[in-house]
């Protein structure tokens, strides 16, 4: 059944207006108005919210297809936000991580060997940064997967661009940046002092 009917007749039956049911839930007259006139849906939570006041099961609803999808496209949309947010965290994290030791260099200065595993542990803390933004970029992006797009697409958080994980010169850019720090690393820690 579709949500407009179900809400539209589970307010009649209550003798309650649209206006009272807006004040109830903390909502817009007009949004329960195009709600009931199949105009645009409720957000997952204010769906559940609905159900819960008018007292019906949202399995009256699996026949309406397009709310269905809007479901389904506000799911993703939340998975897809919150796996964004434990990247931008882990980026943070190891921002702090680089930034740290860098700290300690003056204090070392003097101390070669120090400076060295400090210098290879920055390295190291690079290749996971370049790891976890391209897992953002690839998160942030997976509906719009295209090896012929853009080579340059908008940055998943912060301003300016980045490089399309997904074009074909943009994975071999972004691999080739991995390989160069793990190359370095290598010389780094096989240099004698």
């Amino acid at each position: 059944m579709l949500l407009s009917k179900v809400l539209k007749k589970k307010r009649q039956e209550r003798g309650e207006t649209q206006q009272q049911v807006a004040d109830m839930l903390h909502i817009s007259r007009q949004s329960i108005s195009n709600w009931e006139n199949n105009k645009s849906y409720p957000d997952v939570p204010t769906l559940i919210e609905l159900s819960q006041y008018f007292d019906f099961s949202l399995d009256v609803l699996k026949g309406d297809d397009d709310l269905m999808k809007k479901i389904k496209k506000d799911y993703e949309f939340i998975h897809k936000e919150k796996e964004n947010k434990k990247y931008q965290l882990y980026l943070m994290v190891i921002l702090l991580l680089m930034f740290i030791p860098i700290l300690f260099i003056p204090l070392f200065g003097k101390h070669v060997m120090v400076v060295k595993y400090i210098g290879i542990f920055v390295v190291l803390m690079s290749i996971c940064l370049l790891y976890f933004s391209l897992k953002l970029v690839q998160t942030y992006y997976k509906d719009v997967a295209d090896k012929n797009g853009p080579l340059f697409i908008p940055k998943a958080f912060g301003i300016w661009i980045t490089i399309n994980p997904f074009n074909f010169w943009g994975k071999v850019i972004w691999l080739s940046l991995i390989a160069f720090l793990v190359v370095l690393v290598i010389k780094m820690i096989l240099t004698p002092i």
